[in-house]
Formats: C-alpha cells, sequence, structure tokens
C-alpha cells in the first residue's frame, strides 16, 4: 500500500512540472455519495476533459494510512475534494454530494483560485468571469475576479457587479464597499 503523503509529494511534484493543480480526493468505503462521484460525475465528459486537463487527480480512501494528511487538511466528511497548488496550499474545498454540473463548476473556480495565487492572472480571470453568473458560485468568483482586477492594475469592476448582485453576501462584505463594510480589506 502507498502512503497517500508520499504519493502526495510526487502528484505535487508532477503538477509542478505540468502547471496542473492537484486534486486530492477523499473518499470512505461505502459512503454512497462517493461511489456516485465515482461512477457518475467524475467519469462525465465535461469533468474528466477538465481534469485530463488540468489536474492530478489523487484518490484517497479515509483510512488509517490517510488520517495525518486528512488532518492536515481539516477533512472530517466524505466525499471531500480538495484543489491543491503545486505547494500542496488548498484553495478550494467541496464537501458532499454533487452532480457532474456542479463538480465542474466548483472545480474550475478551484483552478482558477489556484491560477490567481500562482500569478497566472490571465487565466484566472478568464475563468473567473466565466463563473460570475453561475448561481452557486457567482459571487465568490466575483470577489475574486476583483482581486484579480486589482492585481492587474485595474479597477475592481468585478465588485460593482457583485455589491449590485449580491449585497448581502460574505463576499459583497469582503470588498470593503461601504455598505458591507466590516472595518477590513483583503490585502492587494
Amino acid at each position: 500500500m502507498t502512503d497517500p503523503a508520499a504519493l502526495l509529494a510526487t502528484n505535487l511534484h508532477l503538477a509542478a512540472v505540468q502547471r496542473r493543480a492537484v486534486l486530492l480526493w477523499f473518499a470512505s468505503p461505502g459512503c454512497a455519495c462517493c461511489s456516485r462521484l465515482d461512477v457518475h460525475v467524475l467519469p462525465d465528459p465535461v469533468v474528466a476533459n477538465l481534469l485530463d486537463r488540468a489536474f492530478i487527480v489523487q484518490r484517497c480512501p479515509l483510512d488509517a494510512s490517510a488520517r495525518p494528511l486528512a488532518r492536515r487538511y481539516g477533512v472530517i466528511w466524505t466525499p471531500t475534494l480538495l484543489v491543491l497548488d503545486r505547494h500542496g496550499a488548498l484553495h478550494h474545498r467541496i464537501v458532499g454530494a454533487l452532480d457532474a454540473t456542479r463538480a465542474d463548476t466548483e472545480l474550475r473556480l478551484g483552478l482558477a483560485l489556484v491560477w490567481l495565487a500562482g500569478g497566472r492572472l490571465a487565466e484566472a480571470t478568464a475563468a473567473l468571469q466565466a463563473l460570475v453568473a453561475d448561481d452557486a458560485v457567482g459571487a465568490e468568483a466575483g470577489y475574486w475576479l476583483g482581486v484579480a482586477q486589482l492585481r492587474l492594475g485595474h479597477d475592481a469592476a468585478a465588485w460593482q457587479h457583485l455589491n449590485h448582485q449580491h449585497p448581502g453576501s460574505r463576499w459583497a462584505q469582503r470588498t470593503g464597499d461601504p455598505r458591507h463594510s466590516t472595518g477590513q480589506q483583503e490585502p492587494r
């Protein structure tokens, strides 16, 4: 049996070489949602194409050998999918049941966040722009799109849209807009 932490180290190296993200997928034996992901969601052509193109995927059964890795990333439930960068930093967490459409959306958001953190601003901006209209992740995508715009030296126009479309969201509160101010702004 391969040590999950050692396998992750190998996969992180491979991700760095191939300029990909890592999808670390925790599953439990007998978990119906995990089985559904394995059989129906991840093999979906749209999801599978995204995974093949942009991710190194590591399935990690949540057993005794994986517990240290699960503790490291705060995994307490399965299925849990973690989108990591090439350094092993966590950028997006997906927990629980989801269908193929939702998996595609969540994975694209995670990938955009990896790109944003890694300085791939043009790719992150394009990916986030495609997600702002999504009901499930639009507010979060709008927030991070504003961050990308600021990092590119532009106005955070996405934050105006975010504050208009999702005024009560926790993401609107993070923009520093006086209508939603918590007294803090994200670092620039």
